[in-house]
């Protein structure tokens, strides 16, 4: 500042911020960044895959230190999927109203099927798959180890488990192309922990087991869940798995059928895989590289593989549609179809079928 009149300059006193100012100041800053930066995570992952809301199977699962998630046990819902689509589980967590007893009843014929949604079935009890197996098969059981959002090394682990305490016929491992890279992560959705498998050349190993109890499955306290339920946390997660990981699931995925098939052996019992096509994949000119590759480990490893993306493909497109809910799961339509497809093609390669 100068004084009129005058040569003398007198400085004026800056405002001098203390450093705990500074501070406050530097803290509102970087908190207002990570809240930006969580809504904008939150915002993306919601737009790209749809994962902000409560998944509506969590009312029917439990968390399973093996598993990742199982089927609650002694469960009845009414019209969960729908006016007169009720879900019911056994005390087995099986998707019955009975429970099963471990041998074959005399003069039955028992059909083990184990899966993910496709196989527990989005309908009601009497519309999944394995119930239109015994509604078209005289005199025949299907379980059912289906379990939603399973992959295909959970699939395995559940049977290892859970499946093998039932003698059966016929086991038969529905799959869908998601259930492989499902295997590539040790987490599910982002917020649901799993087990991984890693195959060594003799042997296939299990990792992230007991299965963290951070995820929505267990129902830990907001303590201990908070970060991982958290957009950045999730979408960490995602770029982790997308490009921090070099996971091949084709040796694992064969050390699995490769079990299955000699287990089934030694239990004399046949092993069915039977490939469910997605929606999207029956378009003309879409490469069905899964189904392919199956076929491939089949006809090496000499086991059952059925691929229904054709028989799906021949139908009219109007009925097509009808096969298929919103959601990209069978219908009741398409659950029928499956049975019936499922049921044809054995009943070909194994007279002992019943009809």
């Amino acid at each position: 500042m100068t004084i009129p009149g005058s040569l003398i300059k007198i400085p004026l006193p800056r405002m001098q911020l203390s450093r705990k100012r500074k501070w406050l100041f530097r803290g509102i800053a970087v908190l207002f960044l990570v809240l930006a930066a969580e809504g904008a995570s939150q915002l993306f992952l919601m737009v790209r895959y749809g994962k902000l809301g409560v998944d509506p199977h969590q009312r029917i699962t439990i968390y399973d230190s093996d598993l990742g998630w199982n089927n609650i046990k002694s469960l009845h819902i009414d019209n969960y999927y729908g006016p007169g689509q009720p879900i019911t589980h056994n005390s087995q967590t099986l998707r019955a109203s009975a429970d099963y007893t471990p041998d074959i009843p005399s003069g039955r014929y028992r059909f083990t099927c184990i899966g993910d949604s496709f196989t527990y079935g989005i309908a009601g009890d009497g519309d999944t798959y394995p119930a239109q197996l015994e509604a078209f098969c005289t005199g025949a059981q299907a379980l059912n180890l289906g379990v939603p959002g399973h992959g295909l090394d959970q699939s395995y682990l559940r049977y290892l488990r859970d499946g093998v305490r039932f003698k059966s016929d016929v086991l038969v491992l529905g799959i869908i192309s998601e259930n492989f890279r499902r295997m590539s992560s040790n987490v599910f959705l982002t917020r649901y922990p799993k087990p991984q498998l890693a195959f060594d050349g003799e042997s296939i190993l299990t990792s992230n087991v007991p299965v963290p109890t951070w995820g929505e499955p267990a129902g830990g306290t907001w303590l201990s869940t908070f970060p991982h339920r958290t957009g950045l946390m999730q979408l960490g997660r995602k770029i982790s798995q997308k490009y921090g990981q070099n996971y091949d699931y084709h040796p694992v995925a064969a050390g699995i059928f490769t079990h299955l098939q000699r287990l089934s052996q030694e239990r004399n019992q046949v092993f069915v895989t039977v490939y469910f096509p997605l929606k999207l994949e029956l378009g003309d000119g879409h490469p069905n590289e899964s189904a392919a590759w199956c076929r491939t480990i089949a006809e090496r490893e000499k086991f059952v593989f059925y691929d229904l993306t054709e028989s799906f493909k021949a139908l009219p497109a109007a009925e097509l549609d009808l096969m298929f809910l919103p959601d990209g799961h069978y219908s009741t339509a398409g659950n029928r179809h499956v049975a019936k497809m499922l049921l044809e093609k054995l009943r070909a390669d194994f007279p002992a079928t019943p009809r």
